[in-house]
């Protein structure tokens, strides 16, 4: 994918800003980068082997500023797996729901709620919490995991 998208950022004092996006892949590397519109316009970066990649580089950049981007991609509870990573070349995530196996795919520049964004460090965490989770959850997982399937089918 290679374009450019507009995305929400939370800012350090609590601004909500748009902020255009360019994003690019070879088909070996990816970059992401933003410019802010605020004055000094300053440049931020990301590099990665895939568009998520690139993406969690430029969030760690600016994270040093106190800006988040308020993207699916940069929620916390975001994860990509090998799969989406080969199909979409990072551009699609799944959606984590605490116990529950991947279901929900969102693009990486879907919009997201201030309330959803995290740093870099809170998404590995939220990962790490949720495949323990998903150990301990016992023998009628897979009932569980079928009646949650139903539920949001019918709802």
């Amino acid at each position: 994918m290679d374009g450019i998208v507009s995305v929400r950022v939370l800012e350090a004092d609590g601004r909500l800003e748009w902020w255009d996006v360019f994003c690019g892949t070879d088909g070996e590397a990816s970059t992401v980068e933003v410019v802010s519109p605020s004055p000094g316009r300053q440049r931020f970066h990301g590099e990665g082997a895939d568009l998520f990649d690139a993406l969690r580089a430029l969030r760690l950049e600016l994270e040093e500023r106190g800006a988040f981007l308020l993207c699916a991609g940069a929620a916390r509870n975001a994860h990509q797996s090998g799969a989406l990573a080969s199909f979409h070349d990072g551009a699609v995530v799944y959606l984590l729901e605490a116990g529950w196996r991947p279901k929900r795919q969102a693009w990486i520049f879907d919009p997201a709620e201030p309330e959803d964004a995290g740093t870099v460090a809170e998404q590995v965490e939220f990962f790490e919490r949720w495949v323990r989770g998903r150990q301990t959850r016992g023998p009628f997982s897979n009932v569980l995991d079928w009646l949650y399937d139903l539920w949001h089918k019918v709802k």
